[in-house]
């Protein structure tokens, strides 16, 4: 080799290479011509050198951006699939009240969509214990792999809050080269998360359930109870009539003194009211085995409301209460109606009413006919609590505030006259402000025909719609 020719390949002041021309025979002068030709042939190779490395570029680029876009995309497949999965879950188990069916749904779920060998579930008792955080993670689960055998993830169900309750945990089995990526721990933690809500309210209502059935048998035992005491209650009592009124024909042949005739009126109301007691007692125990065989009656409704009135006239000017009374010009004639009941429902009202009313307190009944149903709405000048408002129609219940001693009452009557309401078909509600109370009744009754029929005896339905 006598002569080279040397051209550097250079783009952008950076050396890629050389390109070299040999002359092998004699030694030679490089013409000026020669050199530019292979300057400007380097020149071309340095740019198609570039864009080959450019193109590579490009490509393993590209091949990498596909390569994410498809890990995405298969991330994106497998959180919405995540999703649909839980909110499937979700449903199925907050639709069941039953831990069992609560547990197995959670299992084949997981066990479906996770691809995992085993699903377990393990739940404690001993609920009522709280249980502080495991220290085993900081995200409270595990995965290890025990003798290169298996891997596991194990997730407490757990019941958030200031003191944590620990109700169980949920475990997933596989292979040991499995490993449960961020995706598939969230899953299972949220699943755990809803599986314990599920868990806690079906214990909620397993435990509600049993309370209403021993409120259930207590309440049966009770009204065994009361009615077995009302029915031995009306020999003796029965004994204390006829004493009294053998008492009431001695005096009438020989004189009592002021104080004999003071304790025999005594003794004859306290009798009086004991039996009155007694008689409401049995009164709720036929209502509520739904027995009654008695015929309906025809009643005139103005004048009997009227009577009504007309027997609480001495209390009310006793204790100077005004009445006020709309509706009755417009109330049709004859009905047909329980007539006992009727007036067991209108005369507990309005006592009542004249009852807890103060002095100087006005009191108004308006009545109207519509459809068939008899409305009657008695409102007075007194206030009852709101919290009181709710347990009025209870046996036994007085309102604490008032004076149980001073106005009497066994706290009978009105629950008696919403079983009554009830059992007729009708409604009666309560409502109550700082200046008026009110109790509304819905009655249903039919029109007296014009041939005079009498009707069958009292069929009880349902509630009567009101108008």
């Amino acid at each position: 080799m006598q002569a080279n020719l040397v051209v550097p390949l250079v783009h952008d002041s950076q050396l890629w290479g050389l390109l070299i021309a040999h002359h092998c025979r004699s030694t030679r002068t490089w013409p000026t011509w020669e050199i530019e030709l292979l300057q400007s042939m380097g020149n071309q190779i340095a740019i198609a050198i570039q864009q080959a490395e450019l193109y590579q570029t490009i490509e393993a680029f590209n091949a990498t951006l596909q390569a994410q876009v498809a890990e995405r995309t298969a991330t994106l497949v497998q959180v919405l699939g995540f999703e649909a999965l839980l909110k499937r879950i979700t449903q199925k188990i907050r639709d069941s009240l039953d831990e069992g069916q609560i547990l197995l749904a959670v299992q084949v779920e997981l066990l479906r969509a996770l691809s995992v060998r085993e699903c377990q579930t393990n739940v404690r008792c001993d609920t009522d214990l709280p249980c502080a955080p495991p220290t085993y993670a900081p995200d409270y689960s595990l995965i290890c792999c025990i003798a290169n055998r298996i891997s596991v993830l194990v997730i407490p169900i757990m019941i958030a809050g200031e003191t944590p309750e620990m109700l169980g945990d949920l475990c997933l089995i596989d292979k040991p080269e499995r490993e449960f990526s961020d995706l598939e721990l969230s899953l299972v933690q949220q699943v755990a998360n809803q599986c314990a809500i599920a868990v806690r309210q079906a214990r909620l209502y397993t435990a509600a359930q049993q309370q209403v059935r021993e409120l259930e048998r207590l309440n049966h035992l009770k009204d065994d109870f009361l009615s077995t005491v009302s029915h031995e209650l009306r020999t003796p009592l029965t004994s204390m009539r006829m004493s009294i009124q053998m008492l009431e024909l001695t005096q009438q042949e020989h004189a009592f003194s002021s104080k004999q005739q003071e304790y025999l009126r005594v003794l004859h109301s306290e009798c009086q009211r004991e039996i009155a007691l007694v008689n409401d007692l049995l009164e709720l125990q036929r209502l509520e085995a739904a027995h009654d065989d008695r015929p309906l009656d025809p009643l005139d409704l103005r004048p009997w409301l009227e009577q009504h009135l007309a027997a609480t006239q001495a209390t009310r000017e006793v204790r100077k209460l005004h009445l006020k009374t709309s509706g009755l010009a417009d109330l049709p004639g004859y009905v047909w109606a329980s007539t006992l009941r009727w007036e067991r429902i209108v005369q507990e009202l309005i006592t009542n009413a004249c009852k807890y009313t103060p002095p100087g307190g006005t009191i108004e009944l308006k009545v109207a006919w519509q459809n068939s149903v008899l409305t009657l709405a008695i409102r007075n000048t007194a206030s009852i609590p709101a919290a009181e408002l709710e347990r009025v129609f209870e046996r036994f219940y007085r309102i604490p505030q008032l004076d149980r001693w001073q106005q009497g009452g066994t706290g009978l009557g009105l629950a008696l006259v919403k079983q009554v309401v009830e059992y007729l078909g009708g409604s009666i509600s309560a409502s109550s402000d700082h200046q008026w109370t009110e109790f509304t009744v819905h009655l249903p009754a039919s029109l007296l025909a014009e041939s005079g029929a009498r009707p069958q005896p009292l069929k009880t339905g349902g509630p009567v719609q009101t108008p």
